[in-house]
């Protein structure tokens, strides 16, 4: 629907009418951010155009153009199943998966946003694995440990595989090989301080790593 981000026709039931402890749905919540951004963007062109022609309604494709990635995120995860699997096959993905992994890297946007440390960080947020919808290029995430999958790379790893499936046209997977190919010899931390392990090695994504010192 063109206006889901507005009448909620695609979204669930429960993003659209769970109150948790009486407070507000998590689409009015998310409504609320949506409002905002339109007074924050007011000059910009794609909402003037669309506030004289259309009354201010903004289609979807039209909206995300004024919105941060984690508002993009939590309309997302608020899909209705059939709909988040329409766009969740596009990368060869389930719904369930997808919805997990774009929540992790709005987990990782928001560290890199507020400068805070990622290199060795504990993440809260980690993709979901261990489900069969799993892409068949992250298969190495089912062997992590609990700790591992909290880490860097597995973050990284999807950023790999959306490189891979969706071509994000900025050469990413070469970069980020350079960057940890001049990553310091120290002998208090390491790659596998980012969560690496031989487990990675297993996947097709990450060939063209090869760590210089070991792990």
């Amino acid at each position: 629907n063109p206006q889901i981000h507005l009448n909620g026709i695609g979204l669930t039931s429960d993003f659209k009418n769970h109150r948790p402890e009486g407070r507000k749905s998590y689409f009015e919540d998310w409504q609320e951010g949506y409002a905002a951004a339109l007074r924050k963007q007011e000059h910009n062109d794609i909402v003037i155009w669309h506030s004289e022609a259309y009354d201010g309604l903004m289609p979807i494709w039209a909206a995300v153009e004024i919105l941060d990635f984690g508002k993009i995120s939590r309309l997302y995860r608020g899909f209705e199943e059939a709909l988040a699997t329409r766009i969740a096959s596009e990368f060869g993905s389930g719904a369930y998966f997808l919805k997990s992994a774009v929540s992790s890297l709005n987990d990782l946007r928001n560290h890199v946003a507020h400068q805070s440390r990622i290199w060795n960080f504990q993440y809260p947020i980690s993709p979901t694995t261990r489900l069969k919808k799993l892409p068949y290029v992250l298969q190495h995430l089912n062997a992590l440990t609990d700790s591992e999958v909290h880490k860097l790379a597995a973050k990284l790893s999807l950023l790999l595989w959306l490189d891979r499936e969706g071509g994000l046209r900025i050469n990413f997977t070469n970069r980020l090989f350079q960057v940890l190919n001049q990553f310091p010899d120290s002998t208090s931390l390491s790659r596998s301080s980012m969560g690496y392990s031989d487990h990675f090695k297993s996947s097709t994504l990450w060939n063209g790593f090869e760590p210089l010192n070991g792990i």
